[in-house]
């Protein structure tokens, strides 16, 4: 029964590699399906960086955004600037525990 329910959610999608049919079609409903979300970071003093956004999934916070780049960038995490819907306003000063949405920008302060 719960498989059934699980297909019940699922859409099907024609598609042809050779003649490059619905391809990206494909590609945004497997998107849509993993549920993640599109992170752009943005050095101090910087521009963002709107060409590699940062894949995260869904409701990640500011510290899993750390340990995704780098254990070292975990560990000397001090806080960040958020740009984006998740912010109050814009370059606001957030922790850890930050959770991050669709599009927000980020820069990362370290300790060091």
């Amino acid at each position: 029964l719960q498989e059934k329910e699980h297909l019940h959610h699922l859409k099907l999608h024609s598609i042809s590699a050779d003649k490059d049919r619905n391809l990206e079609d494909l590609k945004d409903a497997i998107y849509q399906q993993l549920d993640l979300i599109r992170i752009y970071l943005r050095p101090k003093g910087g521009v963002a960086d709107y060409e590699e956004p940062l894949i995260v999934p869904r409701n990640s916070s500011i510290i899993e955004i750390c340990a995704k780049i780098h254990r070292d960038v975990e560990k000397n995490f001090r806080y960040a600037y958020i740009w984006g819907t998740s912010a109050k306003f814009k370059g606001q000063k957030v922790g850890k525990k930050h959770i991050v949405e669709d599009e927000d920008v980020v820069t990362l302060i370290n300790a060091k």
